[in-house]
């Protein structure tokens, strides 16, 4: 395991929310990606992930 302490502080987050809308991102949430039948949220993954490092401090 990386020793870096960027790394390390990571670990330490805590979980505020999960989400499968990627348009409903904030600080501190996780989305998850799901193959539905209408949408494809691997699709949307960058989109949760532009508006979540938007939203925080990244670490």
């Amino acid at each position: 395991m990386d020793k870096n302490p960027k790394s390390m502080e990571f670990l330490k987050r805590k979980i505020h929310a999960i989400s499968i809308n990627s348009k409903k991102i904030k600080k501190d949430d996780i989305f998850i990606a799901i193959k539905g039948l209408n949408f494809d949220g691997h699709d949307y993954i960058n989109e949760a992930f532009k508006k979540w490092s938007n939203s925080s401090n990244n670490f």
